[in-house]
């Protein structure tokens, strides 16, 4: 009896020691691009920036030189980093306000709900470079679409200077960021279509109202897709590139607006590895930047992660 148990043991051992072989045959590929693609630049990049480098030649080493002269010396890299985190203090909460106040409209039971989502959710999958096209046509000062209804509906007599003055940098990609905003519609949706429905049936037997019942209810129970959606664009909001990269591309081969005013933090990393050819000093960016992101990333869930509802 026992070397029939013992048989069976040692006969699931090698099967399961042959599932895990063929499991790990099969993530060989992803591992492998994993590492060469993500891991191995990261950490090229840190060696890179503690070195100076045209992306030809031999390097030179400068330990934390790069690191020093940007935080103590590099007015652009201030620059661009108050530009993003402009951005970044207008886009993310407009873009969490704005989402939830769509995905509570489409989560009522009204004709046409079906039709809207798709048409609040399909601008999100689109390409960054038609959007840009696309941004850059209604903006256009004189024969804009935005312009030319603005004019007419609010009789403005001049048009407004949307990409072309520094004042109206900010708004404009503010208005841009709102483009996408279906990808977090989509999760709060999800998120509301959660909430048991015998929670505000038994808040309205209690007496609670309607702003009762949206503070007391619906806010904790949405907590996790609300605190997610925040994480998620804070970190897009600091690595915004396309847009303004194709809005503002001059001869130079830089993309910064009128007066600095749109030199995104990412936008002032490529000048510094594609144009002025400092690939050092571009990877030294790229670690400040990702220092930065952490973080916020940390302090959001330090602060804001700990009032997040979850049932369990």
């Amino acid at each position: 009896m026992g070397g029939v148990v013992l048989a069976k043991v040692v006969g699931r051992s090698r099967l399961a020691r042959k599932e895990a072989s063929w499991a790990h045959l099969f993530c060989l590929p992803w591992l492998v691009g994993f590492l060469m693609l993500r891991v191995g630049p990261f950490v090229v990049s840190a060696v890179m920036s503690l070195f100076q480098w045209r992306g030809y030649g031999q390097p030179r080493f400068v330990g934390l030189y790069n690191y020093e002269w940007i935080l103590a010396k590099d007015r652009l890299f201030r620059t661009a980093l108050r530009v993003t985190g402009s951005y970044a203090l207008l886009t993310v909460p407009l873009g969490i306000l704005l989402a939830f106040g769509i995905a509570w409209m489409l989560n009522k039971k009204l004709f046409g709900t079906v039709v809207l989502r798709s048409m609040f959710y399909v601008p999100s999958i689109v390409t960054g470079v038609a959007v840009a096209f696309m941004w850059m046509y209604i903006l256009e000062p004189r024969n804009g679409p935005l312009n030319m209804v603005l004019q007419s509906a609010l009789g403005l007599e001049k048009p407004i200077p949307w990409l072309s003055s520094p004042r109206w940098i900010l708004p404009s990609f503010g208005l841009m960021s709102l483009w996408g905003i279906g990808g977090s519609m989509i999760i709060l949706l999800a998120g509301l279509k959660g909430i048991p429905t015998t929670f505000y049936e038994a808040a309205v037997i209690d007496g609670a109202n309607g702003w009762q019942r949206l503070m007391k209810i619906t806010i904790p129970q949405l907590s996790p897709s609300l605190f997610y959606i925040l994480i998620i664009l804070t970190i897009r909001a600091f690595q915004v590139v396309t847009i303004p990269l194709v809005l503002f591309r001059s001869e130079s081969g830089m993309a910064q607006g009128p007066m600095n005013s749109g030199l995104f933090y990412t936008l002032y990393l490529y000048r510094k590895a594609f144009v002025d050819a400092r690939m050092g000093y571009a990877s030294a960016l790229g670690w400040i930047l990702f220092v930065i992101i952490l973080a916020l990333t940390i302090v959001n869930f330090v602060v804001i992660g700990r009032r997040v509802y979850y049932e369990e």
